[in-house]
């Protein structure tokens, strides 16, 4: 569409400064869209996971969230090895992302911890922060009224793969959110259902 623009624009004489400005406007919106569908495209899938694996994904987004905000995160991680499962690393990635995004909004906390490692065929994950903290019998009243969808989220997400995810939390004393999930938890069929997939 761009280059079709532009294409038109080198015919319209420029004596038409209405048309060449409405042009303009058109070919500034394409390119928004286009940044637009870049980043969407690079969220369903962030391509560091597939150049660099889950690691290196995570110690870029740990580094962009702290850059970002206020907060000092510490990132720890053990070699993961095989089994390599996509579907299991998308998860962790998404739940760290929700969880980082969480804290920064909610918490009011100044440091975080997110340690990932290999727990028998799974991996476990923990991500702690020293925030103000929550009653975690509230959530599903957050959940019913609208909120706390993130959590949610973060749930369906480990419990799609067959994992389990837990929240420790009590008002000033932070939170830690400890997820495992299995190494090829998901089924043929399950698969098909992801929307990270389709």
């Amino acid at each position: 569409m761009k280059l079709h623009l532009q294409a038109l624009e080198a015919d319209i004489p420029q004596t038409s400064s209405k048309t060449n400005k409405e042009l303009k406007n058109i070919m500034s919106q394409i390119d928004m869209m286009m940044s637009e569908i870049r980043r969407i495209a690079s969220n369903l899938r962030p391509t560091v996971l597939d150049d660099f694996g889950l690691v290196a994904a995570l110690k870029l987004l740990c580094k962009e969230i702290q850059k970002l905000h206020s907060l000092k995160i510490r990132f720890q991680a053990e070699a993961l090895d095989d089994p390599h499962d996509e579907y299991a690393e998308i998860a962790v990635y998404r739940i760290v992302q929700e969880a980082l995004s969480n804290i920064a909004k909610h918490a009011g906390a100044s440091a975080v911890s997110v340690r990932l490692s290999r727990r028998d065929n799974a991996m476990a994950l923990v991500v702690t922060d020293n925030g103000k903290g929550f009653a975690p019998e509230n959530i599903s009243q957050q959940e019913d009224s609208g909120g706390g969808l993130g959590l949610l989220s973060m749930k369906e997400r480990a419990e799609l793969l067959g994992g389990s995810f837990r929240i420790d939390s009590a008002p000033h004393r932070g939170t830690t959110i400890n997820v495992v999930i299995p190494f090829n938890g998901l089924n043929a069929h399950e698969k098909d259902q992801d929307p990270d997939r389709r």
